[in-house]
């Protein structure tokens, strides 16, 4: 667990990005599930199993929760008054971790710290947006509902 601490009252907003960033990965594969779906979720594909990255954020909206790849992401919280936590949760053994995380805190005002209780916030014209957890070269994860 790392805390993060606003470095002044001024600071609204804390961005995390994600230089190097692998961790054991989330359930993948497909599902086939039976409609009417008795939980309205497809299981547990996507969910954090083994290892986890979450940011609390005292007051507001936490992040959610992480793993996998996440090498090129970033999230930004609203800053509270009270020290954040980032908070890595390793279990099991195989897997080879590395993460190199940046952090920046916006004082209140600045636009690249993006709108209140936005978790990313995209400036250029062009580029990729990911989903949390899997590589940008990763193939679909497909879902079948059976009727």
């Amino acid at each position: 667990m790392f805390t993060i601490c606003k470095a002044s009252s001024d600071i609204c907003r804390i961005r995390l990005d994600f230089t190097t960033f692998s961790i054991a990965g989330p359930s993948v594969g497909t599902t086939s599930i039976t409609a009417p779906i008795p939980d309205g979720n497809g299981g547990i594909l996507g969910d954090c199993l083994t290892d986890s990255f979450s940011l609390t954020s005292p007051g507001s909206q936490a992040s959610p929760v992480i793993c996998g790849f996440n090498t090129g992401q970033h999230m930004i919280v609203d800053a509270s008054a009270l020290c954040h936590k980032a908070t890595f949760d390793f279990s099991g053994t195989g897997t080879t971790r590395q993460f190199d995380i940046k952090v920046t805190q916006y004082v209140c005002g600045d636009e690249r710290g993006g709108p209140d209780g936005c978790l990313q916030y995209f400036t250029g014209n062009v580029g990729t947006v990911a989903s949390f957890n899997f590589p940008t070269s990763s193939a679909a994860v497909t879902s079948t509902v059976l009727k």
